[in-house]
């Protein structure tokens, strides 16, 4: 099976909004689809060029969205960073000069074509030292090191975008249905024969009306025609109110990607653009390994959605949530199987059930009996678990039809932000689903609200 190091893992992670202490829910989707274009565009799937993206096939936002010259403010293939900062320099522009100098708050777009680095990623500016260095929130991005922290890397000839994504929000033209179609280039590489998969991100409007909900159809195949704008093959789309809370306030966002597969997840401060919620907004794409013969199931994709969700819920949503094409081109909800740490004779509630208390749940329930199983206290290391998708049903049975690649399982009270592992390990986000990670520390935490 392919490694991470064969498919590079990127991050944005926890990326506060600028200007969103009075981020509406419309402004807050529009600054996700710019961030996510931004991200997959570039860092991931990034080239030579420094205005087309790579990995997306399609899309339809408004003039400018893509490098206006209100939006796109300069950019270079000339970058260098040193180890152990957070400064980013150029010669090709003037950073005094740019946008008049004003770029505090603007965003910063970095990436070697092929690279492997995290240092891919993108960041909020917080200073221009001069006129050939800015310095920035590292943490969103960066390399793991001296202590676990994030720095950049020694690196040179690196491409960069500086980027308004405030201003990108304000554009004319918003509104219902402006879309991307994200390819999964290294669908192949996880499945000999996979053809490119393809996930179409759609930009929605509530039924009130205002902007603030995010779709997401997913082509096994591929096939999106950008004449017709439709998949042959496409799943039902998946629909979310991502924000939709009446009261302006912060929201920052974490995305973590490679040509595999995508999260993506906004979380509000509370209450705020959610509403009352403590686990925001998001989905999991992803290209699983395949465990029938090629001919049986050629391009396995799984995915899921949570919107506005309490941890349980988001926990929920990975046991039982995730959703496959079946052979007859149906989509169907999954059931995810994980290994019992005390073999057959076990109760069926300790590997999870609908109501997302979690993996093992009961471990840390009867009088502490099982308390911190999935812990041993000599090596400090923790149990996890990788996950199957099986179904059950009279006109469909798949005991083990793929195995998830991208998300792991552990016991419910694992405290949230424990990581496990070193680059690539795994964080644990919420009644044990545990999420890639490169064992970096976040001055909050991996997320900057709620739990």
């Amino acid at each position: 099976m392919p490694t991470a190091q064969q498919i590079p893992l990127k991050y944005v992670k926890s990326l506060l909004a600028t200007g969103s202490t009075d981020l509406q829910p419309a402004n807050a989707t529009r600054f996700f689809s710019k961030l996510l274009y931004e991200f997959w565009g570039f860092c991931v799937n990034g080239g030579a060029s420094l205005t087309v993206p790579g990995g997306i096939a399609d899309l339809s936002f408004p003039p400018g969205f893509q490098s206006g010259s209100n939006t796109l403010l300069a950019r270079g293939a000339d970058g260098s960073t040193t180890f152990g900062t957070d400064i980013f320099q150029s010669t090709s522009v003037n950073f005094t000069q740019v946008n008049s100098g004003s770029l505090i708050g603007k965003y910063l777009v970095t990436w070697v074509p092929g690279g492997s680095s995290t240092d891919d990623s993108v960041y909020r500016i917080t200073a221009v030292l001069d006129p050939t260095h800015l310095q920035v929130s590292i943490h969103s991005g960066g390399t793991r090191r001296l202590g676990n922290h994030s720095v950049f890397w020694d690196r040179h000839g690196i491409s960069w975008r500086l980027v308004d994504i405030s201003a990108t929000t304000q554009l004319s033209g918003w509104g219902e249905g402006k879309y991307m179609v994200l390819n999964l280039p290294a669908a192949p590489t996880v499945n000999p024969g996979q053809l490119v998969s393809q996930v179409k991100v759609t930009h929605h409007t509530g039924a009130s009306g205002v902007e603030g909900n995010v779709g997401i159809t997913v082509s096994p195949s591929g096939s999106w025609n950008s004449s017709t704008r439709l998949f042959t093959d496409g799943a039902s789309e998946v629909t979310g109110s991502w924000f939709s809370g009446n009261t302006p306030g912060q929201v920052t966002y974490t995305l973590i990607g490679a040509g595999d597969f995508l999260i993506a997840e906004a979380r509000a401060f509370s209450p705020g653009a959610q509403g009352a919620f403590t686990a925001g907004s998001g989905f999991h794409v992803e290209v699983p390994q395949r465990l029938y013969p090629p001919a049986l199931d050629p391009n396995p994709v799984a995915w899921l959605s949570w919107t506005n969700a309490t941890p349980s819920q988001v926990a929920s949503t990975y046991y039982n949530g995730l959703t496959m094409v079946d052979h007859a081109g149906t989509s169907r909800q999954w059931t995810t199987l994980v290994r019992s740490p005390m073999g057959t004779n076990v109760r069926a509630d300790y590997t999870g059930n609908s109501y997302g208390t979690g993996q093992w749940q009961q471990f840390g329930l009867p009088a502490f009996r099982f308390a911190f199983i999935n812990l041993d206290v000599e090596d400090m290391q923790y149990l996890s678990s990788d996950g199957v998708l099986s179904l059950s049903l009279a006109s469909q049975f798949s005991a083990s039809r793929a195995r998830l690649r991208r998300v792991r399982f552990s016991t419910a009270d694992m405290k949230t932000g424990t990581r496990l592992g070193d680059s690539p390990g795994w964080v644990h986000v919420a009644n044990g689903v545990l999420w890639p990670w490169d064992n970096s520390i976040l001055p909050e935490g991996p997320w900057r609200f709620g739990v």
